[in-house]
């Protein structure tokens, strides 16, 4: 099976372990490795059986970071939402209390291949500031999960 980039020239990709396999629109599968990027297969697709390799839009380092990261999961999340949009959310911590969370949209590039749109971006203190939060533990959010109806709507779990 070939592996293609964007730009249709064929990779080798390494010690790939799929996250998770997102549908999208009827058309398409899409096996996530939140550490390496996405892998985009045509079902059913009548020229042969090629992937393309969507790296993601932060940094992706080849070896699982040793930090207590075990579940990648916890940080990383792509949906597909109403209108087969494809979503790519990362809580990225800093210090114990410091956080980003960051959502993508996968768009086209000039060159024909795909980059990442910034949708949206918030840190801790915004999250802590929304009316309602106070009661919520003041922890880093976890299992990120963009609403599959309404593209604006991100749900998270605290504990």
């Amino acid at each position: 099976m070939k592996v293609l980039d964007g730009r249709d020239k064929d990779l080798a990709l390494q010690c790939w372990e799929t996250d998770a396999v997102v549908p999208v629109g009827g058309r398409f599968l899409c096996w996530v490795d939140y550490y390496r990027g996405i892998l985009v297969g045509r079902v059913l697709a009548d020229g042969g059986s090629a992937l393309t390799y969507v790296p993601l839009p932060v940094d992706t380092p080849w070896a699982k970071p040793d930090h207590g990261q075990e579940c990648p999961e916890a940080s990383r999340s792509v949906c597909v939402t109403a209108g087969d949009t494809v979503k790519f959310v990362s809580v990225d911590r800093g210090l114990v209390f410091v956080f980003t969370v960051t959502i993508w949209t996968p768009g086209k590039a000039r060159d024909g291949g795909m980059e990442w749109e910034k949708d949206g971006e918030f840190r801790a203190a915004e999250l802590w500031a929304f009316s309602g939060y106070e009661r919520l533990p003041r922890v880093p959010p976890e299992y990120p999960v963009v609403s599959m109806v309404d593209p604006d709507a991100l749900c998270f779990m605290v504990s």
